[in-house]
């Protein structure tokens, strides 16, 4: 096949470790397909062949260009402007318009460029744009460059400028693609939205005991993944065993173990910190009755599609694009309010179905049908690369 159009694709740190890791699947699924791309990891210095180093970026632009993007975008979306935010974002444009300067002297005609997230990495195509109209630009966005209130200071910066400059945004979930429309009708006919996917986890071993219970949580231990919620939740699980496979690390790691001691002997917390997706897809390869998400706020879940690549059921919080994965075919959806002992309780009412056979043939369905990794990603770069 003839190399397409090269895309240069902007993350943090991608291909270097410790990055983006959905990435991967996201490139090994077109690998065979001749796209030429060409790394461009923000946040780190990469000497690969295949990145675009960026050693020569300056450390400065002029400070009035900075001042009066900054100063423009406050007047687009008012805030409360202190002095410390301004000098902060000032600082930070400077950076990235010498960055996108660069970037713009480097890049060839007939490029795409590929931000994988729409928050600074998109500030810095929005400048490039600027510079180079004839290039194009795409984006994803997902849940925090998404969502106002999921954001740090309940606003995304320069989103109006973003939205004008680009070509396409895919969005990861339809309601985030719906919320952005709404938002921002002016450039509803460039906003759509494209499925991430996984490859193939475990599959799960069905687990035909009804006094034994286990489930699994995949997420970053933090207070909006609410882990702790689901510690009071097990208390109220009236089996004879109970497991549950916390796979993840973060800041509630010491708080998330305080607790399990706390909890019944019946109820055995197994704590895996970080796994790899090979360590995920071998944990899933066990008895796992169930997967639970509980955050409080979700874009669209990769960890969810993971779980039911392996054929396990979920239950989960209606947050984000959430419910476009759970569904009567795939598990249950919960209100985001819920109560430990309302969680407890969808449990025990979905435990029999959860260890049917059938039911999770129809979870794998769903998974092979919406969020398989190669059919997801060869359909999407098609569509950026024309």
């Amino acid at each position: 096949m003839e190399p397409k159009y090269p895309i240069f694709l902007f993350t943090h740190s991608f291909p270097e470790p410790g990055g983006e890791p959905y990435l991967y699947d996201e490139i090994e699924a077109i690998k065979e397909e001749g796209y030429h791309l060409i790394f461009c990891p923000y946040d780190t210095i990469s000497d690969r062949s295949d990145t675009l180093n960026r050693k020569r970026i300056p450390k400065k632009s002029d400070k009035w260009e900075a001042i009066s993007y900054v100063l423009g975008d406050f007047f687009i979306t008012p805030l409360l402007l202190t002095i410390k935010r301004f000098r902060y974002n000032v600082a930070l444009v400077k950076e990235r318009i010498a960055a996108a300067r660069y970037y713009a002297s480097q890049l060839p005609q007939s490029a795409v460029i590929y931000t994988y997230w729409f928050d600074e990495l998109a500030v810095v195509a929005s400048f490039i744009k600027e510079f180079r109209p004839d290039i194009k630009w795409i984006s994803r966005a997902h849940g925090f460059d998404v969502y106002e209130e999921q954001s740090r200071y309940n606003f995304l910066f320069f989103k109006q400028n973003k939205l004008a400059l680009i070509d396409e945004l895919f969005v990861v979930s339809e309601s985030g693609e719906k919320y952005l429309k709404n938002q921002h009708p002016r450039y509803a006919h460039k906003i759509g939205h494209s499925y991430l996917g996984t490859n193939r986890f475990g599959p799960s071993i069905v687990n035909t005991k009804k006094s034994e219970f286990t489930f699994a949580t995949c997420a970053i231990l933090r207070s909006i993944k609410r882990l702790d919620l689901l510690m009071e939740m097990a208390k109220h699980l009236d089996f004879e065993s109970i497991t549950w496979h916390i796979i993840g690390d973060g800041q509630d790691m010491e708080l998330l173990q305080t607790k399990a001691k706390e909890l019944p002997t019946k109820v055995n917390c197994i704590f895996h910190r970080q796994c790899t997706k090979q360590q995920i897809s071998q944990i899933y390869s066990q008895e796992i009755d169930c997967f639970i998400n509980a955050s409080s706020s979700e874009g669209l879940p990769v960890s969810i599609m993971e779980a039911i690549s392996a054929g396990i059921p979920i239950i989960a919080t209606d947050v984000g694009g959430t419910s476009e994965i759970v569904n009567p075919v795939t598990g249950v959806l919960i209100d985001r309010d819920s109560n430990p002992k309302e969680i407890a309780s969808t449990i025990h009412e979905n435990s029999h179905a959860f260890k049917n056979p059938d039911y999770r043939k129809g979870v794998f369905a769903f998974w092979q049908m919406n969020f398989d990794a190669k059919q997801n990603y060869q359909i999407f770069y098609k569509s950026i690369s024309t």
